[in-house]
């Protein structure tokens, strides 16, 4: 049996970074892990990138990067948590606490606000 065929996934498309661009842009992709040449279809893609691979030409020591065992696996863990959180757009609203010690105009101002936390 070929090695391909015992991946347990629905598909596999052998193919280049125009295929894989293709692919993204018809599955709405949220992440590219690629090489230093996969930034320019991830920036198409509107998606972060983790680089992995070679070349790694547009980040300095990338090449020796651990991706193994427990130690590669947490930076790894890391780094994706990373893009995520850097490459979200969302706004989380500034707390406020109702028992804040505030002026009276700011209190005021607090009570008229619609992004209060119950917390």
């Amino acid at each position: 049996m070929p090695l391909l065929a015992r991946i347990p996934v629905a598909t596999i498309k052998i193919g280049d970074l125009e295929d894989m661009e293709n692919i993204g842009k018809a599955n709405n992709v949220q992440l590219v892990i690629g090489n230093s040449h996969a930034v320019d279809t991830a920036e198409r893609l509107g998606t972060p990138i983790l680089r992995a691979g070679f070349p790694l030409y547009d980040i300095i020591g990338g090449y020796q990067k651990t991706w193994i065992g427990y130690r590669g696996t947490r930076q790894t863990l890391f780094d994706l948590a990373n893009l995520v959180i850097n490459y979200s757009h969302e706004e989380i609203p500034v707390y406020r606490s109702i028992y804040a010690q505030k002026p009276a105009g700011e209190l005021t101002e607090l009570n008229s606000s619609k992004t209060l936390s119950c917390h």
